[in-house]
Protein backbone atom coordinates (compact mmCIF):
# COMPACT_ATOMS: atom_id res chain seq x y z
CA UNK A 1 0.00 0.00 0.00
CA UNK A 2 0.98 3.74 -0.96
CA UNK A 3 0.53 7.05 1.41
CA UNK A 4 0.20 9.66 -1.52
CA UNK A 5 -1.36 12.89 -1.49
CA UNK A 6 -4.13 14.59 -4.41
CA UNK A 7 -5.56 17.29 -5.35
CA UNK A 8 -8.79 16.94 -8.08
CA UNK A 9 -10.08 19.30 -9.83
CA UNK A 10 -13.31 19.50 -7.23
CA UNK A 11 -15.04 17.28 -4.68
CA UNK A 12 -17.43 16.16 -6.76
CA UNK A 13 -14.42 14.83 -9.22
CA UNK A 14 -12.89 13.09 -6.62
CA UNK A 15 -15.90 11.00 -5.76
CA UNK A 16 -17.22 10.42 -9.23
CA UNK A 17 -13.63 8.97 -10.01
CA UNK A 18 -13.34 6.61 -6.70
CA UNK A 19 -16.71 5.14 -7.93
CA UNK A 20 -15.89 4.75 -11.39
CA UNK A 21 -12.83 2.96 -10.42
CA UNK A 22 -14.54 0.98 -7.19
CA UNK A 23 -12.61 2.48 -4.48
CA UNK A 24 -16.45 3.88 -3.25
CA UNK A 25 -20.16 3.14 -2.94
CA UNK A 26 -22.60 5.26 -2.20
CA UNK A 27 -25.93 4.13 -0.33
CA UNK A 28 -28.43 7.21 0.58
CA UNK A 29 -25.72 9.85 -0.07
CA UNK A 30 -23.30 8.28 2.03
CA UNK A 31 -19.96 7.24 0.64
CA UNK A 32 -18.24 4.81 1.72
CA UNK A 33 -14.37 4.20 0.44
CA UNK A 34 -13.38 0.36 -0.43
CA UNK A 35 -9.50 -1.44 -0.15
CA UNK A 36 -8.12 1.89 0.30
CA UNK A 37 -8.00 5.09 3.81
CA UNK A 38 -9.07 8.16 2.65
CA UNK A 39 -9.23 11.58 4.54
CA UNK A 40 -10.63 14.21 2.79
CA UNK A 41 -8.74 17.67 3.34
CA UNK A 42 -11.09 19.75 0.73
CA UNK A 43 -9.64 23.53 0.09
CA UNK A 44 -6.11 24.56 1.35
CA UNK A 45 -5.39 27.70 1.41
CA UNK A 46 -5.48 29.26 -2.13
CA UNK A 47 -5.51 26.07 -4.22
CA UNK A 48 -8.96 25.99 -5.59
CA UNK A 49 -8.63 22.16 -5.86
CA UNK A 50 -10.17 18.99 -3.46
CA UNK A 51 -7.14 18.10 -1.33
CA UNK A 52 -7.01 14.31 -0.53
CA UNK A 53 -4.97 11.98 1.26
CA UNK A 54 -4.89 8.19 0.38
CA UNK A 55 -3.76 5.32 1.60
CA UNK A 56 -3.81 2.51 -1.23
CA UNK A 57 -2.58 0.44 -3.63
CA UNK A 58 -2.19 3.18 -6.21
CA UNK A 59 -4.22 2.95 -9.50
CA UNK A 60 -2.46 4.54 -12.33
CA UNK A 61 -5.52 6.58 -13.97
CA UNK A 62 -5.11 8.69 -10.50
CA UNK A 63 -1.46 9.37 -11.23
CA UNK A 64 -2.69 13.14 -12.68
CA UNK A 65 -3.79 13.95 -9.57
CA UNK A 66 -0.52 12.99 -7.01
CA UNK A 67 0.71 16.99 -5.68
CA UNK A 68 3.76 16.61 -3.75
CA UNK A 69 3.99 18.80 -0.65
CA UNK A 70 7.20 18.92 1.08
CA UNK A 71 7.63 16.44 3.80
CA UNK A 72 6.61 17.28 7.34
CA UNK A 73 4.75 20.12 5.97
CA UNK A 74 1.14 19.44 4.69
CA UNK A 75 -1.93 19.77 6.96
CA UNK A 76 -2.70 16.17 7.11
CA UNK A 77 -0.78 12.95 7.90
CA UNK A 78 -2.08 9.74 8.70
CA UNK A 79 -0.11 8.43 11.58
CA UNK A 80 2.83 6.42 11.52
CA UNK A 81 2.87 6.92 7.81
CA UNK A 82 5.12 9.90 7.22
CA UNK A 83 8.24 8.23 6.39
CA UNK A 84 6.53 6.17 3.96
CA UNK A 85 5.70 9.85 2.41
CA UNK A 86 9.20 11.41 2.32
CA UNK A 87 10.30 8.13 0.72
CA UNK A 88 8.13 8.88 -1.97
CA UNK A 89 8.51 12.04 -2.13
CA UNK A 90 12.27 11.36 -2.34
CA UNK A 91 12.00 9.01 -5.50
CA UNK A 92 9.49 11.01 -6.83
CA UNK A 93 11.43 14.32 -6.51
CA UNK A 94 15.31 13.56 -6.52
CA UNK A 95 16.39 17.13 -6.60
CA UNK A 96 14.46 18.35 -3.99
CA UNK A 97 14.69 15.23 -1.23
CA UNK A 98 17.91 16.24 0.61
CA UNK A 99 17.12 20.09 1.20
CA UNK A 100 12.92 18.73 2.17
CA UNK A 101 13.92 16.46 4.53
CA UNK A 102 17.28 17.70 5.55
CA UNK A 103 19.54 14.79 4.96
CA UNK A 104 22.79 14.89 3.16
Amino acid sequence: MTYLKYAWPTEGQFITDMLSAGFATMEEDQITFVDCYVHQIGLVESDPRWAVDVIWVAPSEFQQYVVWPVPNSAVHWFAGWESAYAQAYCQANPTLCNEATGEQ
